[in-house]
């Protein structure tokens, strides 16, 4: 019955596939290239025959199995086997006719359809659970095979085992049963070793048959009553795939359970059925705890049979209208045969004949399946082909629908193009591959499909441009515009003409730029969608062809070449040789960092910089690849550029020849290369030093010959300075040896001296003054600046500070360097400090960054930790002699504060003497080889105070007080002479000016100077204004007490500057008169120069260092001037805008001084702008004003107003 089912199923599947290979041809045959039903029919038959071989396979194996088996039985009956052999014969014999049963019972896929169970064991223990077997040597019942596989107790039969493997050669067995009885669990020497030997034996078995299938144990349990009528039914357990030794014992615990209870109903029903009652109690009382130890040794054995499970059976009765080899499995059997089902086993050691033999049907199947599909692909791929060549060259249908046709032949190739070059797809190898022959066949179809639709048109049109290129007047300005498009027409023509020419990218822009216009019987859309495809296909393939080259017309050429290289040239040819030259440079060289410069030298504790030098613009890259480049492109020079312009059998211009084009290409790259070197070296930084220390230290390494990084910094500069240098040309040493036989007429001066061996290159304008500075040795003059000296140099100095830090007291020490240079004297600091300036002033302005960083900052830092802590010593010595003392002599005091309290005149002159004053003796003693007095000024020295920043505030101040001592105390005492003289005011009868015991009245008569002196000889001094009009009597204006009065007095006029010594003094009462005097001063502003004092702060710094920084500018007083003032006067008085008129005039009296006359709009605006307030001496820097109080409502007016 089931071969009867297979067989309809298998006629059922084979019509099935084949109307199914027959919708798809019907369907989509043409898709797939077979168009006509004869090629489809084909294709159809062919599949069917692979279908019926393969169906096929399976008999043809069957039947020579057959044959072979008989052919084998015969030979066995005509050849009777030795006696030795017949037990070995016997077994063989019994797997045979096992064999032969078993495939004519099941038929072809007999193996597959049995479960086979190989049963071991003590024969008297399987005798009563599979009754014959032993003697028989196999059963078969329900599906399922038992094959006796010997005794524990004896050797394994490794022949039989390879024959029972090549009956089943993948998996020789499903499931392995050993019979086992309660007794085996016995914790006894004998049970254990009877157990080693059985895994043992199951080792060797799963070893010889390369397999190890699922072990079910199957305990035979013997009852006192016969168990005939009771109701069979499977006792034990299963496990699990990976169990734990506590879950075998749990599962059996399960099973007592169990037992128990199926037990008790069955006794109950006849008490003689205690099989279940007594297993339980069995399994309780005594094999659990023998099983606890027993099981687990299957659990670790390595490689062995997985314990499927444990199952319990009593004794099994052979029925005996069984015939031979017949099994009537019992319900546990039939449970070992359902679970073996599910149960996989494991392959052991290496399954090659398995995997080979399964590798070599796949690969068989696989390659007949591939060389199908490569057949059918490659068919339709050819029909397809030949068919888009047929159409592509039919003349007779419109120039839109030849395009079209075109366009997709030309996909066509350009698939089979890609296919040539990256390879076909899979399914179009396999042997069958057509691609290159294909493709090399239809490119002559193409052709003449391209050169009517594509070719013909693009010449003409070229031709018609060119002509009307050479045809237009040489005066025509669309020629010059025209140019650059007739050169690339030009340039196209001849690569059409000449495909060994061919640029395909540029042809096809040219192309196609040239071709936008569609042709007439074209829509715009069609062309501008298709032609350029077209026409850029044509140019990538031309080069591949040579014989679709064209005709050029010569005299055509000719003519065009002449109007182009008037018009065009090739001057910007040389920019795009030179980026490409550098483009393909920088892939193999890549930038260089400080760091690699140095060749991994440190120099993080002297300079640094993040720029870095270009790859391309170093030797290694010159002497490898750049002067290479240039040679060829000087070589291809005619053959890359001037082909188009030029025929090879013309001379070519000397401006665009190789040689040329040679020199100005090393020109220009070793111009760029100067440029990247002088970019990356002036940007090198010098590190700040934090301590005099840290000075030595830089000083250490900059000296030290072997790890300097300025010497490999040097050495690396000495190498690629020199890069392409080369031994004087022989023309030049014949012209110096001419020199000097011919004498010294002959001979031509030379701002520097050449020396002949030196050999010279492109770089000597750049890198020649670090060359020299590294190659020039000492010469006997000793004024060659060279890197040597200036290292030795460096170490004295190192050397020096090194004395001063480990002196008993470095800061008395370094205070007596700094005083030795302040006093003009020359050390090995400033000797070395100006020999860094020279070299690097002698580098030249390119290199100042450079030559400043890494030669002068070096030893200006070791100059300023020298002078550092000497200026802070200089600071402090300023403050406790000088600062301090004046701070408390004069803090609280007029003029310098606005008080009622007036500085001592002899404490100040204390202080400013000329000679003897104390800032007198302290400048001229600490510091007089840095700053000297020219007049009344304090200079500093240019040369010995370089490294010293002065005290802004401090030279302002000392010039300040300069003036005052110089005017107030020339004599020693404080004396000060000056001119008065009063002038009329209106309404004013009578002034009257009290001033130190002297008075000057005024009474409206012509005026005269009076001299007065101040301060006066006098016990009460002060300064006291009064006046009277014709209605009043004596009205008194202020009256200031004390020593500094007049300057209080003066402190409230208004002050206009007449000219350089005369002063106008407005005084305004308080109904508004003006009281009027005239002041002429015989020192600078006379009295008024007092009035600067007012505020004065005297600094607390003679320098400026990094702890003791410029001094502040003080903030302004003039609000606490009028504040405190206002309290100290009789009279309080309001404050005079300031005017700017004019410049001060030249007048010997007041009385000569004309009256003010009006300015007019045209002159006021530039009169005004040449005016300007004076504020401050004409020493004083603007800088420093905010120091003093600028002297109020002064102005400058051109003429005198009553």
């Amino acid at each position: 019955m089931k071969n009867k089912w297979r067989t309809w199923g298998l006629i059922i599947g084979t019509l099935i596939v084949a109307v199914a290979i027959f919708a798809v041809l019907y369907f989509f045959g043409d898709r797939l290239g077979w168009e006509t039903w004869g090629e489809k029919g084909t294709i159809w038959l062919l599949s069917m025959l692979v279908i019926f071989g393969f169906l096929m396979i399976p008999m043809i194996v069957t039947s020579l199995n057959n044959a072979y088996s008989n052919l084998k039985a015969n030979n066995k009956k005509l050849n009777p086997a030795e006696p030795k052999k017949e037990i070995e014969l016997k077994v063989v014999t019994g797997l045979d006719a096992m064999r032969d049963q078993l495939r004519h019972r099941y038929g072809f896929f007999w193996r597959r359809k049995l479960r086979w169970l190989l049963v071991t064991g003590e024969t008297a223990e399987v005798e009563q659970v599979a009754p014959g077997l032993i003697t028989q040597g196999w059963q078969l019942g329900n599906d399922a095979l038992l094959i006796w596989g010997g005794s524990t107790k004896a050797a394994l039969d490794e022949n039989w085992l390879k024959q029972l493997k090549k009956l089943r050669w993948r998996k020789p067995i499903d499931a392995q049963v050993w019979v086992v009885a309660a007794d085996y669990y016995a914790p006894t020497k004998e049970q254990k070793a009877l157990q080693d030997k059985t895994l043992w034996q199951m080792h060797s078995r799963n070893k010889l048959m390369g397999w190890a299938a699922p072990l079910y144990l199957l305990d035979i349990r013997r009852t006192q009553w016969q168990q005939s009528e009771q109701e069979e039914q499977p006792v034990g357990t299963l496990f699990p795939g990976k169990p734990h030794p506590e879950t075998l014992i749990n599962l059996l615990s399960s099973v007592v359970k169990q037992t128990t209870d199926l037990g008790m109903t069955q006794v109950m029903i006849n008490h003689q059925h205690a099989f279940l009652l007594q297993l339980a109690q069995d399994l309780e009382q005594r094999d659990i705890p023998r099983l606890r130890g027993w099981l687990p040794t299957f659990l670790t054995a390595q490689g062995g049979n997985q314990l499927r499970g444990l199952l319990f059976t009593p004794q099994v009765n052979r029925a005996e209208t069984l015939a031979d080899h017949a099994f009537q499995p019992t319900s546990t059997w039939q449970a070992i045969i359902d679970d073996s089902r599910v149960a996989k086993g494991h392959g052991v050691g290496m399954q090659w004949l398995n995997s080979a033999t399964l590798a070599a049907l796949s690969v068989i199947i696989l390659f007949s399946l591939g060389c199908i599909i490569s057949y059918i692909g490659n068919r339709g791929l050819i029909a397809s082909a030949e068919n888009l060549a047929r159409q592509s060259n039919d003349f007779s249908v419109s120039m839109t629908e030849r395009l079209t046709r075109q366009q997709a032949f030309k996909q066509q190739l350009s698939q089979l193009q890609y296919r040539t070059e990256y390879g076909s797809p899979w399914y179009l190898r396999f042997g069958l591959n057509q691609n290159d022959r294909l493709l090399t066949s239809l490119w002559p179809y193409y052709h003449q499909a391209n050169q009517q639709n594509i070719q013909l048109p693009l010449v003409n049109n070229l031709t018609n441009e060119l002509e009307q290129l050479v045809q237009m007047s040489p005066n025509n300005p669309e020629r010059a515009t025209l140019a650059k498009q007739g050169y690339d027409r030009l340039k196209a023509y001849l690569m059409m003409s000449r495909p060994d020419r061919v640029d395909a990218p540029l042809l096809g822009n040219i192309l196609i730029e040239n071709t936008k216009q569609a042709p007439d019987t074209v829509s715009a859309g069609v062309w501008q969608s298709i032609g350029p495809e077209l026409m850029q296909f044509y140019a990538n393939n031309l080069s591949r062809h040579p014989d679709w080259a064209i005709k050029s017309d010569k005299s055509l050429v000719t003519d065009a070449r002449q109007v182009l290289i008037n018009q065009v040239g090739m001057q910007n040819a040389e920019t795009a040789i030179y980026q490409g030259i550098l483009k393909r440079v920088a892939q193999n060289y890549g930038s260089l960092s400080l760091e690699q410069v140095l060749n991994g030298i440190d120099s993080r504790t002297l300079f640094n910089t993040t720029e870095e030098v270009p790859g391309i613009f170093t030797r290694a890259a010159w002497e490898g690849m750049v002067e290479k480049e240039i040679e060829r492109a000087a070589k291809n020079r005619r053959e890359e550029i001037d082909w188009v312009l030029t025929d090879s059998g013309k001379q070519l211009n000397s401006e665009i020849s190789p040689e040329k084009l040679k020199q100005r290409l090393t020109e220009r790259y070793f111009t760029d290369y100067s440029a990247a070197w002088l970019n990356f070296l002036n940007s090198i930084s010098w590190q700040r030093a934090e301590s005099i220390s840290d000075v030595i230290d830089q000083l250490t390494l900059v000296s030290d010959v072997r790890q300097s990084p300025l010497i490999a910094l040097m050495n690396t500069v000495k190498y690629q300075g020199q890069t392409a240098q080369k031994g004087r040309a022989l023309s030049d040493t014949l012209v110096k040896s001419a020199q000097e036989v011919f004498g010294s007429k002959a001979k031509k001066l030379e701002a520097i001296p050449v020396d002949d061996s030196i050999p010279v290159g492109p770089l000597d304008g750049t890198f020649g003054p670090l060359l020299r500075l590294v190659q020039g040795g000492a010469q006997e003059n000793g004024d060659s600046l060279n890197l040597q000296t200036y290292l030795t140099r460096v170490t004295r100095v190192r050397l020096k500070l090194q004395q001063v830090t480990s002196a008993p007291d470095p800061q008395a020490m370094t205070q007596a360097l700094a005083k030795t240079v302040f006093e003009g004297k020359a050390i090995d600091l400033t000797d070395t400090r100006d020999y860094g300036s020279l070299i690097a002033a002698s580098m030249g302005e390119e290199w100042s960054g450079f030559g400043n960083n890494l030669f002068v900052q070096p030893l200006e830092q070791a100059w300023q930790a020298v002078l550092e802590p000497a200026a802070m010593s200089f600071n402090s010595a300023w403050r406790e002699s000088i600062a301090d003392p004046w701070n408390r002599a004069f803090n609280g005091r007029y003029p310098f504060r606005a008080t009622g309290n007036d500085a001592s005149l002899p404490e100040l002159g204390r202080f400013l003497r000329p000679d003897s004053g104390m800032i007198e003796r302290f400048v001229t003693t600490q510091l007089a080889g840095i700053l000297h007095k020219q007049g009344d000024i304090w200079v500093a020295d240019p040369m010995n105070s370089q490294g010293l920043t002065f005290n802004p505030q401090f030279i302002h101040a000392l010039n300040q007080l300069s003036k005052v001592s110089g005017m107030l105390y020339a004599n020693g005492d404080a004396a000060m002479s000056f001119e008065l003289m009063a002038r009329p005011s209106r309404d004013v009868v009578k002034t009257e000016l009290l001033l130190d015991g002297e008075s000057l009245v005024y009474f409206n008569q012509m005026e005269i100077w009076k001299t007065m002196n101040w301060p006066g000889e006098t016990y009460s001094p002060g300064a006291q204004l009064s006046w009277s009009t014709a209605e009043t009597g004596l009205r008194l204006y202020d009256s200031a007490k004390g020593s500094w009065g007049w300057v209080r007095l003066l402190d409230q006029a208004s002050v206009t500057q007449l000219d350089s010594s005369r002063y106008r003094l407005e005084w305004k009462a308080e109904d508004g008169k003006s009281l009027n005097y005239i002041l002429r001063a015989q020192t600078y502003a006379g009295p008024l120069e007092l009035l600067k004092l007012r505020g004065f702060v005297l600094p607390s710094n003679v320098f400026v260092t990094s702890r003791s920084p410029a001094s502040a500018k003080p903030e302004p007083v003039i609000s606490q001037y009028q504040t405190e003032q206002g309290n100290t006067s009789n009279k309080p008085k309001k404050a005079q805008p300031q005017k700017i008129i004019g410049n001060p005039v030249s007048t010997e009296d007041a009385s000569t001084v004309p009256p003010v006359r009006k300015k007019s709009k045209a002159e006021t605006p530039a009169e005004t702008a040449n005016a300007e307030v004076v504020e401050q001496g004409s020493a004083d820097s603007a800088e420093t004003q905010a120091s003093s109080k600028p002297m109020t409502r002064m102005r400058r007016i051109e003429h005198d107003a009553n």
